[in-house]
């Protein structure tokens, strides 16, 4: 069974045509970025975050080669987290950075799956032939007592909206000990629907070639929280395929699979952050965050109180060097932030990765940040609300610290900042910001041993 497209051209004709296309395109240097891969232990040990509580053990791939690879989001693209890796029935180099330039992007490899692969695919899909499979098992002991873990998704294809309600039901499945945890609920709240092009929150966003991708109440990242064995071995299939032809590519990126605990170290992730260290200042609302010894350029990953923005001083003697906003995974925050060093007011995105340099000519040693939603009912006082990404010029050391003071908004001058009230969040959730940064141009000095007591 094989279909046409909008200008019946062959769709292996249209893809070596389009191959053309993308070998003179460029990328900018702050952008997604893919490195094809069939390294099966590679993949999984990007995939999984804190491998000292979920500890990879084995790992296959089956797949062409480009069919696999890693990714870096330095640009925000979709929100999502800053790496991960991508699965694509397609190329996966086709879908980095770029505009969406053909509606029906295609790489057909012209594989058949495998009856056990037609087997979890047909339930997601609804169909019993499926080509191009792109697929990857992972087994892991999991050194805790937890039994959930968590992981983050966006999944996107060129079917749409051609063949959507077609038998061309291109879809992906994520079966963790031979169950399908995959099912998304839709925007109406219709529950544990199938990942594929069919499902009713597939949206056109720009970013990539992909001509929509699935987004419940505009969201693109998907979160999946799911049931682990406690101090066991457990089973990760990752599975995604064309069905009933080869034409017309779908892609999934994912990202950091982990699992809260004391073994994971603080401020590695968004989502294992430094906290503050003593409580905030009864007048000014400021916290103190202590920073482990680090290299320069290292970043530390900190979570300050929310509300609509906050103020960031640096440790004494030291300079921002760059700032990563927090993805959608952390925070429904969809809109972005604003970013303002002395008088100059960017946008950063969703996940995305800022230079103080290169934009602003200058490392400060404060900046503010602001543009919090305040729907979010992000909650100053809580500690966990907020995560975000600083590197610093210079080495850090043990007794340095870092000073956020937050700004709250009473909710209604529209998340501008400078109201007299607070904005109470759910802990469940965790801040994005594109923040307004305004330099300060001093250093706050370190405390003294006993000053967080």
């Amino acid at each position: 069974m094989e279909k046409t497209n909008p200008t019946n051209l062959p769709f292996r004709m249209r893809s070596a045509m389009l191959a053309g296309l993308l070998v003179v395109a460029s990328q900018p240097v702050w952008a997604i970025a893919i490195v094809p891969t069939s390294d099966a232990f590679g993949l999984a040990n990007t995939l999984f975050q804190n491998t000292t509580l979920l500890q990879v053990n084995g790992a296959s791939y089956s797949g062409e080669f480009g069919q696999a690879g890693t990714y870096t989001n330095f640009s925000g693209t979709y929100g999502l987290p800053v790496s991960g890796i991508v699965l694509s029935s397609g190329a996966v180099e086709n879908y980095a950075d770029g505009p969406d330039t053909v509606n029906g992007f295609t790489t057909d490899f012209m594989t058949t799956a495998t009856a056990a692969q037609n087997s979890l695919l047909s339930p997601i899909t609804g169909q019993s032939s499926h080509f191009d499979v792109s697929q990857l098992d992972i087994s892991f002991f999991n050194n805790s007592l937890n039994t959930t873990a968590t992981f983050f998704a966006t999944f996107g294809s060129e079917e749409f909206p051609d063949f959507v309600g077609s038998p061309f039901v291109d879809g992906f499945g994520l079966y963790v000990n031979g169950q399908n945890v995959a099912g998304v609920a839709s925007s109406n709240g219709i529950a544990g629907l199938p990942v594929n092009i069919n499902h009713p929150d597939m949206t056109p966003l720009p970013g990539t070639e992909l001509n929509a991708v699935l987004a419940p109440n505009g969201n693109p990242v998907l979160r999946f929280d799911v049931p682990i064995n406690p101090a066991a071995q457990n089973d990760f299939t990752i599975i995604i395929a064309d069905a009933n032809d080869s034409a017309l590519d779908t892609t999934v990126y994912l990202s950091s699979f982990f699992t809260q605990g004391p073994g994971n170290t603080p401020g590695s992730s968004e989502f294992n952050p430094l906290l503050p260290s003593n409580p905030p200042d009864p007048l000014t609302g400021e916290f103190v965050i202590e920073l482990p010894a680090a290299p320069a350029g290292t970043t530390l990953w900190v979570d300050p109180p929310v509300a609509v923005g906050y103020e960031y001083e640096a440790p004494v003697g030291n300079f921002f060097d760059t700032v990563t906003a927090p993805s959608l995974a952390t925070v429904a925050d969809l809109d972005g932030y604003l970013l303002t060093v002395g008088g100059v007011t960017i946008p950063i995105l969703a996940g995305q990765v800022l230079d103080f340099f290169t934009e602003f000519g200058v490392n400060p040693t404060s900046f503010l940040l602001e543009g919090i939603d305040p729907a979010l009912m992000l909650d100053p006082t809580n500690p966990l609300a907020f995560p975000i990404g600083v590197s610093f010029v210079n080495a850090t050391s043990a007794v340095d610290t870092v000073s956020v003071t937050p700004i709250t908004d009473n909710g209604m001058n529209g998340g501008g900042g400078g109201g007299n009230g607070t904005v109470p969040l759910p802990a469940t959730l965790f801040l994005m910001f594109l923040g307004l940064a305004a330099i300060k141009l001093h250093a706050r000095a370190p405390l003294a041993p006993d000053a967080s007591a």
